[in-house]
Order: C-alpha cells, then sequence, then structure tokens
C-alpha cells in the first residue's frame, strides 16, 4: 500500500515539476522528461533508493525527523542515478532542473504519505486482532514486546491460561477466563491469530479446538515463530530443541542461489569502480605511515560456509607487530592503531579489501 501510493505520488511529482519548469521558462523545450520511459525510469530508481533506505520494511519504526531524513537522502540519491543514467541514454533524457524540482514534491509528498500512514497504523481499528493460548512464564515474553516497534501491527487482546502453566505475571487485567468454546471466543471478538504459549504442551494441547479455529480462518502460531515474525530476531530462550528441525529459513535453491551469485559479482565490480581511488590513496598512506615494505593487507582465517575456511582480507589499521603477544581484542584508544588505521576503521575503509572476498565466492554482500 505504500509503495503503490508513492509510485502514484512519484508520477505526479515529475509531472508536476515539467509544467512548474515549463511555466518560469517559456523557452524550455517541451519534451524535457514526461515521455514514458523517462518517467518510468523515474519511478523505477525512486521506489529503489526508498527501499535501499529501509522506508518499506513493516518493522521500521522512525522519528518525523528521521523519516525526514531518510526520504531526502533516498530521493537524492535517486535524483543523482537518475540524472546519470539520462545522461548516458538520451531517450532517457529528463532535464536536471526538472529532477531537481521533482526531488523537492517527492521529498514532500512522500514525507506527508509515510507520516499520514504512521498515524493510521497506530489506530487499533487497523490492527489484527490477537489471543495468546497461554498465562505462564513463556506468555509473558509478550508483555515486554514494545508497543511502538513490535506491536505495531496487532493488538494482543487476552491470555488464555492452560494446563501446566506457571503463575506468573497477573497480565494486567488481559488474562481470559474462558466462558465459551475457543472458537466461539475467537468470533464473539474478532480474533485473526491465536499465538500458542504453553509453558508445558505434554499436559496436552486442545487439537480439536485448535483445529475447530483454523476451519474458521483462524491462524494459529507457535510462540517463537510469532516473535521471530514479529520482531525480526529468534527468542533462543523460549524456543524448544525441536525448533531448529521445524523452522523456516534453511531452504535454497539453485534459482535462487545463482540470483545471489549474481547480485553479488556485479555488486562488488560497481562498488569496486567506485571505491577503487579510496584504496588506492589507502595503500599510498599505510606505505607512507609505515614504510615501502610494509604490508598493506591484514588477513585472517574466518569459517565459512558449510565449514569451509577462508583468509578474510583487511587493510592493516594496527601495527605489523600488533599480535606479538598473541590474538587480542582491540580496545577502546588501543596504542597498536596507527594514525591511517584510526581514520579508515573511524570510515569503514578497512573493510573494502572484502569485496574481493565476495568476488572469489568465499563471502557474500548482505543488504542493502
Amino acid at each position: 500500500m505504500l509503495a503503490g501510493m508513492e509510485l502514484v505520488i512519484f508520477g505526479v511529482a515529475l509531472s508536476l515539476a515539467a509544467r512548474l519548469f515549463q511555466y518560469f521558462d517559456q523557452t524550455a523545450p517541451h519534451d524535457i522528461g514526461e515521455s514514458l520511459p523517462s518517467s518510468l525510469l523515474f519511478l523505477t530508481v525512486m521506489t529503489f533508493a526508498m527501499a535501499a533506505m529501509g522506508l518499506y520494511n513493516v518493522r521500521q519504526v522512525l522519528t518525523p525527523a528521521g523519516m525526514l531524513i531518510r526520504i531526502a537522502v533516498a530521493a537524492m540519491g535517486g535524483t543523482a542515478v537518475v540524472a546519470l543514467l539520462s545522461r548516458l541514454l538520451p531517450d532517457l533524457y529528463i532535464s536536471g532542473e526538472v529532477l531537481f524540482i521533482g526531488a523537492g514534491f517527492v521529498i514532500t509528498g512522500s514525507f506527508a504519505w509515510h507520516f499520514t500512514l504512521d498515524r493510521i497504523a497506530r489506530d487499533n481499528a487497523f490492527k489484527r486482532k490477537v489471543v495468546v493460548y497461554g498465562a505462564g512464564h513463556r506468555a509473558e515474553s509478550l508483555l515486554h514486546l514494545p508497543a511502538r516497534r513490535d506491536q505495531r501491527g496487532l493488538n494482543i487482546l487476552g491470555f488464555i491460561p492452560s494446563v501446566g502453566d506457571d503463575p506468573a505475571a497477573d497480565y494486567g487485567g488481559r488474562r481470559v477466563e474462558l466462558r465459551t468454546s475457543l472458537h466461539e471466543y475467537c468470533r464473539a471478538n474478532g480474533i485473526s491469530e491465536i499465538v500458542v504459549a504453553m509453558d508445558d504442551s505434554r499436559w496436552g494441547i486442545p487439537f480439536n479446538a485448535f483445529l475447530e479455529c483454523r476451519l474458521a480462518g483462524v491462524v494459529i502460531t507457535e510462540l517463537t515463530a510469532f516473535l521471530e515474525r514479529e520482531t525480526g530476531k529468534v527468542r533462543v530462550d523460549l524456543a524448544h530443541a525441536s525448533w531448529t528441525n521445524f523452522a523456516g529459513g534453511f531452504s535454497c535453491n539453485s534459482t535462487q542461489a545463482g540470483l545471489e551469485r549474481a547480485f553479488d559479482v556485479l555488486a562488488s565490480l560497481l562498488l569496486l569502480a567506485v571505491t577503487w581511488p579510496v584504496m588506492v590513496l589507502t595503500v599510498l598512506a599505510i606505505k607512507l605511515e609505515d614504510g615501502l615494505t610494509a604490508p598493506v593487507l591484514y588477513r585472517q582465517v574466518r569459517v565459512g560456509e558449510r565449514g569451509h575456511t577462508f583468509e578474510l582480507m583487511k587493510f592493516r589499521s594496527m601495527r605489523e607487530d600488533a599480535e606479538r603477544d598473541g590474538a587480542r581484542w582491540c580496545a577502546v584508544n588501543d596504542d597498536r592503531v596507527t594514525r591511517v588505521g584510526r581514520i579508515i576503521r573511524k570510515l569503514r575503509i578497512d573493510e573494502l579489501p572484502q569485496l574481493l572476498n565476495v568476488l572469489g565466492g568465499q563471502m557474500s554482500l548482505v543488504g542493502p
């Protein structure tokens, strides 16, 4: 919904920018970026720029200022990419003035839409209703979910005690004593999901009750899977031993692996093409500080996929004899870090040689 509406905003922004530019400059050519191919380029790049800044992440929680900054960075970055492509591909030409004005409209319209939808999403009327089957220690973990971040799309109506639960919190009056069947309770309260959080399932899971609810369209979710989905984290303290065997996330087919590898190669080559001047300057700086014979790279053995070891490469940011007395963690104001090292560590320039590890297939990019 957010991305779909923003496509409309991007299209309107480009059109308004062209009209405004033509209004103030009567000598401007008629075709300054409103052709269908040019518009599609603008819409596509802006959408990817917004996604790259995490603005379509359902768990992203931002202050209005943080939201505005991300939108502005995405709009300016997207504008720069469109400007470059429109120069390289004349058929996709968009006037620089139109791009600049359009970016302003994008920032204004996108921020207004994000801000409005963020306020709407906080209304309980738009949240799915959830009930927890269990009122013991495991269920208590749901009481501590940050409402603004991890409970944005849901409203936990209550906790139903189950046999075998250890007494825990009082749940703030949200304990539910069923006086009807579980199915009837869900239907009467508009419940769309039941989270199973029993302390001890050996006392018996109410299979028939759950089946009746599932047949009525209610989703049944185990606590660990629910928390992983809503928070993006795995609560290992709540996971049963069998969870690792049945949890999702392990599947990988050859097509997916091929696409990931293609992305790794293309993105690494692009990043190397952009950052090679910085890498050359870093090599020169290290040589100037430590001497022409000083090594530039630091290599460390790491464990990769399926247990295979490889040598990870970084620009050396410490003295050559930094591990003379054995390896130890880097500390604050560590005297082993060189002057060049302090700069490249702070700017993460020391990590750039790992792009060669990615090209070699030993590592993979995660992002954007």
